[in-house]
């Protein structure tokens, strides 16, 4: 007994040992401050959109949900702030950065033009991803310090001049030559000074500058100084407006949708994006999508008429009257139009997701039908159902047509959602929603902008 309780004493102090190693190397958690929205646009060229606008949606941070076209608006949102910068992403791949200008808050009145014009809106423009340029390689200077002048050593060829230097600041430093001249330091009151409230991605001081003078329009030449642009001028009439980003407003035909994500660390990539083996696993796929989708859309059976009588019984012979099956409507044939066929992949190694959506034409005089389905593989590889929708203009208001968006990694924990514009006749939202186990479940909802 004393030998294995030796053991068990001595395997106990080895875990003890290990787990406060382990304690040890514990990071602290990371502070995710992470805002989504849907930018949208139309015109057939996203770097030159006829008009845009990008519609706030959530924001995460202290580890929950917000909605972000009311999070911080004092008296803006947060993530509306002037000079936050969004990526644009089609399922995780950055496509370009939104530059943010000013933000509105429209109201509804009579010049509303839309029911959907209302709410916290951000405008911008489209700016091309960076470029990170090559490093130059340091250049090494081979220095000697000891009377041996042909013993190569590495150093640097400042680096007395450099340290002397340090040295000053540093003794400068102590001294409070640091301060101002007044001894006094000032303390901002903008509400960016305040150390808790949370930030996003915005443009650095070097971005501004390269986008002036990537920006035609602000290029000005010299001139005398009847050119000053504050010099005070007298005309008449009203002032010209001054060149604003283009608004988009209502909701046109040709409207365009695509995620924005704006955080103020800088994360790795992740392509969200299911790649199939081969086409024909997309097509087989896609068909028992397609076929969920015509039961939901077709209309439902006809009742089967009554029997039609083709005669009386006869005096004569007592002969009875034979009865015949009345002629059936034939109802015309549905086809689904606009078919859009999606696959993610949400996660590391799970399952893949399947999104179809699509519509009726109004065959037959019916009303057109909007449906959408989503599916996940189950274990064997098969489409399981784990949402699906339809509804026409009739119902879109109890039932709003679900529309993708496109999925997105809302709290940058490496995990996709499924982002949703559920749109009725007077009023839409935006909504989230989880895959997991081929059941979706919606986690999060903006407000109904109506």
């Amino acid at each position: 007994m004393k030998v294995f309780r030796g053991i068990g004493l001595a395997a106990i102090a080895a875990m003890v040992a290990t787990a406060s190693a382990q304690m040890h190397r514990v990071t602290k958690k990371d502070n995710v401050t992470r805002a989504i929205g849907v930018y949208e646009w139309t015109g057939d060229d996203i770097k030159k959109p006829l008009a845009s606008r990008l519609v706030p949606v959530s924001l995460f941070v202290d580890g929950d949900y917000q909605d972000a076209g009311l999070y911080l608006a004092r008296p803006v949102p947060l993530a509306l702030s002037t000079d936050v910068v969004y990526e644009l992403q089609d399922a995780g791949e950055p496509k370009g950065l939104l530059d943010l200008d000013f933000a509105r808050n429209l109201k509804p009145d009579d010049a509303v033009s839309s029911v959907f014009d209302q709410g916290w809106m951000g405008y911008g423009k489209w700016q091309p991803l960076p470029v990170d340029k090559p490093k130059s390689p340091q250049k090494v200077v081979l220095e000697s310090t000891d009377k041996d002048d042909s013993r190569p050593k590495l150093g640097r060829k400042d680096k007395d001049k450099k340290d002397k230097s340090n040295s000053k600041d540093s003794k400068d430093s102590k001294n409070g030559k640091d301060k101002d001249q007044s001894g006094v330091t000032g303390v901002g009151d903008d509400p960016s000074d305040d150390a808790d409230r949370p930030t996003l991605k915005k443009r650095t001081e070097k971005e501004k500058r390269d986008a002036i003078k990537n920006d035609t329009a602000n290029v000005q030449t010299l001139g005398d100084l009847n050119d000053d642009p504050d010099r005070p001028k007298i005309m008449r009439g009203k002032p010209a407006k001054l060149a604003e980003a283009p608004q988009l407003s209502g909701m046109p035909a040709n409207l365009h949708q695509m995620i924005a994500v704006s955080d103020a660390a800088s994360r790795e990539i992740h392509d969200f994006t299911y790649r199939f083996r081969d086409p024909s696993e997309k097509t087989e796929i896609q068909a028992k999508l397609e076929k969920v989708a015509m039961s939901l859309v077709a209309p439902p059976p006809a009742a089967a008429p009554a029997p039609i009588k083709t005669g009386g019984v006869s005096r004569s012979t007592g002969a009875r009257s034979k009865l015949r099956a009345a002629p059936v409507a034939e109802l015309p044939a549905v086809k689904l139009a606009d078919e859009k066929f999606s696959a993610f992949e949400l996660s590391y190694n799970s399952a893949p997701v399947f999104v179809l959506e699509a519509h009726t034409n109004g065959e037959g005089g019916a009303p057109v039908k909007y449906v959408t389905v989503v599916a996940q593989n189950d274990s064997f590889g098969e489409p399981q159902v784990a949402m699906k929708t339809v509804t026409d203009a009739i119902h879109m208001d109890t039932t709003p047509r679900m529309h993708l968006v496109g999925v997105v990694d809302a709290e940058a924990s490496n995990r996709a959602s499924l982002v949703m514009e559920l749109r009725g006749q007077q009023a839409r939202s935006f909504a989230m929603y989880r895959v997991i186990g081929g059941q979706a479940t919606k986690f999060f909802e903006t407000g109904v902008t109506q």
